[in-house]
């Protein structure tokens, strides 16, 4: 099962990868269509659709490798049980939230199925709105399998000699910073 969870990934990737630079040419080469006086009517909308689902791609991915924004200067001054409580706190209130993102996207990607997109006969506009619910469910995964993590780690007794489960972080946010000079 991990090993499919792992191709999973690494397909995911690609994917976002592959989708941020089609969209980025299609509209680079309609903006140069346009000039020359020859537009492509098509390349905004099939730009918005594979953007759509690129963004939710990409933020799972972003999830999974831990690199979403966040304000953690006063988290790295807790002990580690409390960074990771607060974690997995954090998590639980993202899970629920990306819940709520599937229902309301499940119901949108219904409600828009009979509309289509504007300047491509044929193309539901449901193929669009699906990016929502299902990068929730994307999401959603990633998020169980974090709460699954920090929930064992919070539920782990402290380590022997009370040495880094009770001390705080050490102040490594200065050290990633680049150096100006």
């Amino acid at each position: 099962m991990k090993k499919l969870y792992t191709r999973f990934c690494e397909v995911e990737l690609a994917l976002a990868m592959i989708a941020l630079c089609f969209s980025t040419f299609l509209i680079f080469a309609s903006a140069v269509a346009r000039t020359i006086g020859t537009p492509i009517n098509w390349a905004l909308e099939i730009s918005l659709f594979i953007f759509a689902w690129c963004i939710f791609l990409s933020a799972d991915v972003a999830l999974r490798s831990d690199r979403m924004m966040n304000m953690d200067i006063f988290i790295n001054l807790m002990p580690q049980k409390a960074r990771d409580g607060c974690m997995l706190a954090s998590y639980c209130i993202i899970f629920v939230f990306l819940i709520i993102l599937l229902v309301f996207g499940l119901d949108l990607a219904y409600k828009t199925r009979l509309r289509p997109v504007p300047g491509i006969p044929g193309l539901s506009y449901s193929w669009i709105t699906l990016s929502l619910p299902l990068g929730s469910l994307f999401m959603m995964v990633t998020c169980g399998l974090k709460i699954r993590d920090f929930a064992r780690r919070f539920a782990a007794p402290a380590s022997p000699g009370g040495t880094s489960q009770d001390e705080p972080a050490p102040q490594a946010a200065a050290e990633t910073l680049p150096r100006e000079g």
